[in-house]
């Protein structure tokens, strides 16, 4: 784990040998770090961290509304097979939502009194979907259509509008906007590109991801406004 007080100085802590870290977040005063063997780490400070034992290896952690959410993949041989829902308000004690959803979850959003929750089918491999998930509660998910199929890997509310971004079958960079979180608009942003996060900041929306034909600036990122109109930003060494 690396820990800065001013982003640009950063400081190592070992946390142990053969761990795998797939997500950190805060939220209510809390740390958490997602790891694999049914484990998450936590810490008020940053420095100091208790490992606990959770019922599944969370993919996902986010703090969103008034309580944690996360998403734990169950796995049959190599494959993963299905994902529960669990949801914690102290990040300590985590109850299990939804269980057997066919689906891998990447990320969760809230806004518009809606929880939206988006990744991509499980057939052994995560596939891109037609569908993503849908909550008002955060406890009870519902399957909605999306108009088109895409492996959506990270999802962000801001300025009224949710913001989906992945890639599709045909290695498509993708955006999904969204008023309400049930019926989605696509774009479009161009071949051979993978859009990976998102995040809303500052009136701005910002996406990462990278750019396969492009062998002198790969890497990608993307900024707007209103959802609607993108502009590559630069990057500097």
């Amino acid at each position: 784990i690396f820990t800065s007080q001013d982003g640009i100085n950063w400081t190592r802590k070992r946390i142990g040998k053969d761990i795998w870290v797939a997500n950190v977040i805060y939220g209510n005063g809390l740390f958490i770090v997602a790891v694999d063997n049914n484990t998450i780490l936590i810490s008020k400070d940053g420095m100091q961290w208790t490992k606990r034992k959770v019922k599944a290896s969370f993919r996902n952690v986010k703090y969103l509304k008034d309580h944690f959410i996360a998403s734990g993949a169950v796995t049959i041989g190599e494959d993963a097979a299905y994902s529960n829902i669990y949801a914690s308000k102290d990040g300590i004690n985590w109850t299990k939502q939804q269980s057997n959803i066919v689906y891998f979850f990447e990320d969760f959003a809230y806004g518009n009194g809606l929880f939206v929750g988006v990744g991509g089918d499980m057939a052994g491999e995560i596939i891109p979907s037609d569908s993503i998930y849908v909550s008002k509660d955060g406890k009870v998910w519902n399957k909605r259509k999306i108009g088109t199929k895409a492996k959506l890997e990270g999802i962000t509310y801001g300025n009224g509008l949710f913001i989906a971004v992945g890639g599709d079958e045909n290695n498509n960079g993708v955006i999904l906007t969204s008023k309400d979180g049930i019926n989605w608009k696509k774009q479009n942003v161009g071949k051979d590109i993978w859009l990976t996060g998102i995040t809303y900041a500052n009136g701005l929306f910002v996406v990462v991801g990278w750019k396969d034909n492009d062998k002198n600036n790969p890497d990608l990122i993307l900024i707007s406004r209103d959802g609607e109109k993108w502009t590559r930003a630069k990057i500097v060494e």
